[in-house]
């Protein structure tokens, strides 16, 4: 396994889409005021709700899909501001449709992990993708 931390910045619809813009909330960071969509579960929403309650808010959550593509495309619908791992973000196919909004501090990073079968290993492709997360601190073990 390997870090790699939730987006630092939350994945929102452009302004001229957002609920709500245009009030002055009451968060210490306004352009960050929700509503919000979140994963239903996992550890993109258990990172989000520390998150939050490190803030001192409560977010006012739209909606809670299972998915992150569909968490994405519900932000890029308008339905509010998202909370997702950079990587999610990068290879969505709805990333060009979303602003993305700093976020201070920015959520905490958590573990991911790499699996593959071990004869795929000897792939060219496999072989390097695994050779360069064995160089990211704690780096994945060829367990048996």
């Amino acid at each position: 396994m390997w870090r790699r931390g939730a987006e630092s910045t939350a994945p929102a619809p452009p302004p001229r889409q957002r609920r709500g813009a245009g009030r002055k909330p009451d968060r210490p960071d306004p352009a960050l005021d929700g509503p919000f969509v979140l994963p239903h579960r996992g550890l993109v929403r258990e990172a989000a709700d520390r998150w939050f309650r490190a803030r001192g808010t409560v977010p006012d959550v739209a909606c809670e899909p299972d998915g992150h593509e569909g968490l994405l495309t519900l932000v890029a619908l308008g339905c509010g501001t998202g909370v997702v791992p950079s990587l999610v973000l990068e290879h969505s196919a709805v990333r060009d449709r979303l602003s993305v909004l700093p976020a201070d501090p920015p959520p905490e990073d958590f573990p991911i992990g790499l699996c593959v079968r071990r004869a795929d290993l000897r792939r060219p492709s496999v072989a390097a993708l695994w050779s360069l997360t064995a160089s990211q601190g704690s780096g994945p073990s060829a367990e048996k």
